[in-house]
């Protein structure tokens, strides 16, 4: 089974689709926002820009952890960690708890009136650590 991060080649990729990809109230970052942020950075925008040649921009001007940063429900699934390294989800709650691996937002899931909500995690670890990495941590972790 395919991992949907494998879409992606870089953490700047995995970045600006979810800048274009609206989710309603869990918008990656809102035009408001983009907009404010080039601004404060002195990057003329037109005013017809698009939202995503507007995080790009800025993107390139402050750097791809930086912007992310800006970023509010922004961040790797617990699925797809766990995918990508082999895990289960106790092992990625104990590379949590220990900050192996770091928790960079939440995301809201259920129906109206009862909420629940998901760590997201580091998309540049994502990209970053290997499988090997991982699972090499975890071996030393069960021999401390």
């Amino acid at each position: 089974m395919r991992n949907y991060m494998d879409l992606f080649q870089t953490p700047e990729e995995y970045i600006l689709h979810r800048v274009e990809t609206d989710l309603g109230t869990q918008n990656c970052i809102s035009r408001l926002k983009l907009l404010k942020l080039a601004k404060m950075h002195g990057i003329a925008i037109a005013p017809d820009a698009h939202k995503s040649e507007i995080a790009r921009l800025v993107m390139e001007k402050i750097g791809a952890e930086a912007f992310a940063a800006k970023c509010e429900h922004l961040g790797v699934s617990n699925y797809g960690m766990q995918q990508k390294f082999g895990i289960s989800h106790a092992d990625l709650r104990r590379l949590t708890r220990i900050g192996f691996l770091q928790v960079t937002g939440k995301e809201r899931f259920g129906k109206p009136g009862a909420y629940q909500y998901a760590d997201l995690y580091s998309v540049f670890q994502y990209f970053q650590l290997t499988k090997e990495d991982v699972q090499m941590f975890l071996e030393e972790m069960q021999e401390i």
